[in-house]
């Protein structure tokens, strides 16, 4: 990236849509090696965010509002489990949802220093890159969890979820 290009929340992301209400954001900075899934399913009543991106900038809500519901609509993040990748942008949400099994992992995945260390990795330590995140990460303090568990339903209005509880990766992996 040069000097000449201007770097702003959208230039991280991308996406596609995989199947009618459903679509896929990559999250990558830079980096090919790295790109973090976000899955975005709009149901008629509210729309669904499965695993929330790295949330070291804040456009990932304006983004889907852009690109997939046309607009504001109230946005739930669930989160498949809490490693940094997944839960740094869950405050940009109207709820965010975990399982309690990831309480212990919370603080560690939501540091900054944490965030933006692992952000030198993946965009391979690009200045350009870590001086914006660095300016626009999201702060996540006082971020209230909502607790999902096996066999819990998820109704996005016209679509349902089951939630599958799957330890092993992590103690709270859903």
């Amino acid at each position: 990236m040069s000097h000449d290009t201007m770097i702003n929340d959208f230039t991280f992301l991308s996406h596609e849509k995989l199947r009618d209400r459903l679509y896929l954001i990559r999250e990558c900075y830079l980096n090919p090696e790295n790109i973090f899934n976000i899955y975005v399913v709009p149901g008629a009543d509210k729309t669904g965010i499965f695993d929330t991106g790295l949330g070291v900038t804040s456009g990932l809500r304006s983004y889907i509002e852009r690109n997939i519901t046309a607009g504001p609509k109230p946005m739930h993040a669930y989160m498949t489990h809490v490693d940094l990748d997944h839960s740094g942008g869950a405050i940009l949400f109207d709820e965010a949802c975990m399982n309690e099994r990831e309480l212990p992992k919370l603080a560690w995945n939501l540091n900054v220093k944490r965030r933006l260390s692992d952000l030198g990795v993946f965009c391979k330590n690009n200045r350009e890159v870590l001086q914006y995140c660095e300016e626009h990460y999201l702060h996540n303090e006082g971020i209230a969890f909502q607790n999902i568990d096996d066999g819990d339903l998820i109704d996005l209005g016209g679509v349902k979820f089951e939630v599958i509880k799957l330890p092993g990766h992590t103690p709270g992996s859903l």
